[in-house]
């Protein structure tokens, strides 16, 4: 799941990056369909991140509190050691080589995961790491869950809770702020998506307690997949259609999707256990880090030549420009994750 979560990111910042530099579609022949306006405003596979992250730590937390006494001062050194060394490799990655100048306070408060918020900050470095702040924002609040938030019903709840209150927050700093820079900050403030991960952990808990559900897990994934993949194209007319709000339509067919991962989808298991998605995924993190640097590098690098070429031969253009970017990012992410990631994560206490 997650070498598919990543490599959607990927495909996304790809995609955007071609429709700022050369503006041209990628039209599916008979079927209409422009390739580049869905990989770009499609939903995001960081939002399967945060499902995961909150369906993972669930079990493996409440694992460990099952074993014997939870000691929340080792799953804080396990959660800083895990995200830590890769996020400030990055972080003086982008300082060190990006276009665009990155101001101490940019680094001080991405240091620190306070940039979302600030709407100056919110993307002031690298763009992406505005969902390392909502994560770590979910790693102190998940030990206290863990421990007093023992039921599914109270996790409900809080799901509610954290769904209502951060729906309420995102419009208030909406209006504070109005304008593109507003949803943007609005968009990525800690609290806007931490229902996500409260989501993840009920997932976790319900199969946790049932098992495997292949022949739902199957049947869901045809039209999760349809809608999510196609969202860009008809997702919105739905929503209206059965009077639902688009953005929670995404959430519940992504849910539901990564329900059907989890619960042994016949569909979904031979892919996601692909052996290239596997090794994506072992390398995923420092991937999401490090890609959209390797990718504001080359856009920079691009020649009238290249974009003449791309007029002309769109698709190939394309896809010489996304295997380029592959090519570069994934043995960058696999040194990152074997000499920096690696050798941390052995560190971790037990």
């Amino acid at each position: 799941m997650r070498g598919l979560a990543v490599l959607k990111v990927v495909l996304a910042h790809v995609a955007g990056q071609w429709a700022a530099l050369v503006g041209l579609p990628l039209v599916v022949p008979f079927l209409g369909f422009d390739v580049v306006k869905g990989l770009q405003l499609g939903p995001g596979g960081v939002f399967l991140f945060f499902f995961l992250s909150g369906y993972l730590l669930t079990r493996v937390e409440e694992g460990r509190k099952e074993r014997g006494p939870y000691r929340m001062r080792s799953y804080f050194a396990r959660r800083a050691l895990r995200i830590l060394p890769a996020y400030y490799l990055a972080l003086a990655v982008v300082w060190l080589l990006w276009p665009k100048e990155t101001t101490g306070w940019d680094l001080l408060t991405h240091a620190f995961f306070v940039h979302t918020l600030f709407p100056e900050t919110t993307a002031s470095a690298d763009p992406v790491m505005w969902s390392l702040a909502s994560e770590v924002a979910w790693y102190l609040i998940l030990p206290f869950v863990i421990v007093l938030v023992p039921r599914w019903w109270q996790r409900a709840l809080l799901l509610v809770g954290l769904l209502v209150g951060g729906r309420a927050i995102y419009v208030h700093a909406m209006a504070a702020t109005p304008g593109p820079e507003g949803e943007l900050y609005a968009n990525h403030l800690p609290t806007t998506h931490l229902y996500l991960f409260a989501g993840g952990m009920l997932l976790a808990m319900l199969v946790g307690r049932f098992g495997e559900r292949p022949a739902l897990a199957t049947a869901l994934t045809p039209p999760a997949a349809v809608y999510l993949f196609g969202y860009p194209y008809f997702g919105a007319e739905v929503a209206a259609a059965i009077h639902v709000p688009a953005w929670l339509l995404v959430d519940l067919s992504m849910a539901a999707f990564f329900f059907a991962a989890v619960a042994g989808s016949r569909i979904l298991r031979p892919v996601l256990s692909f052996a290239p998605f596997r090794f994506v995924g072992t390398i995923s993190y420092s991937l999401f880090l490090l890609h959209q640097t390797v990718l504001v590098l080359l856009a920079s690098s691009w020649s009238a030549e290249f974009e003449a070429w791309a007029t002309s031969s769109p698709w190939l253009a394309f896809s010489c420009a996304l295997a380029a970017i592959l090519a570069l990012s994934i043995p960058v992410a696999y040194l990152s994750h074997r000499f920096v990631e690696r050798p941390f994560l052995e560190r971790k206490p037990k």
